[in-house]
């Protein structure tokens, strides 16, 4: 049986992950493009530039800009969330 610590660092890492999650979806359609495909799928950037047809100085900014972005929504949030829940 799961102790009372571990369920509480488990609820926290699933609500991490909704507060990322969320911070991803209000991007740009092509900043979650760029990310998914250079981040996530593990291409270079050289080919996923080749993918949706942006120059590749547009998919090397893009990861950046929007990760400065989910960073700062879920800085924004946990700070909401702190007393309640971290």
């Amino acid at each position: 049986m799961p102790s009372s610590d571990s369920s509480a660092e488990q609820r926290q890492g699933e609500q991490f992950d909704e507060v990322v999650d969320s911070a991803f979806s209000v991007l740009p359609q092509q900043h979650q493009q760029v990310v998914r495909l250079a981040g996530v799928d593990g291409l270079t950037y050289a080919e996923a530039a080749r993918l949706p047809g942006f120059p590749e100085g547009t998919v090397m900014s893009r990861p950046h800009r929007a990760r400065k972005r989910i960073r700062s929504r879920v800085a924004a949030e946990l700070r909401s969330m702190a007393p309640a829940v971290w």
